[in-house]
């Protein structure tokens, strides 16, 4: 598990495969490579979506808007 964590930051994948990224914040935005994937994450069950499956690949960018949890399966 790993944990990545800014305001909002922008990241880029080094060789991972299925992650499950989960969140503690209320909600927030995720995006990969410019809206490819936009989810919203979070503990807010009205319209957030507590955890995300997805398979992110070598040379991915990825922008959050809060701490993220990463759990590789």
């Amino acid at each position: 598990m790993a944990e990545a964590s800014s305001l909002a930051s922008s990241l880029r994948v080094l060789l991972r495969k299925n992650d499950k990224i989960s969140t503690t914040t209320n909600s927030m935005n995720y995006f990969v490579n410019d809206g490819e994937v936009n989810i919203i994450l979070g503990t807010d069950s009205g319209f957030a979506e507590p955890t995300y499956t997805l398979e992110l690949v070598d040379g991915d960018e990825i922008e959050q808007h809060s701490s993220v949890t990463y759990t590789r399966l």
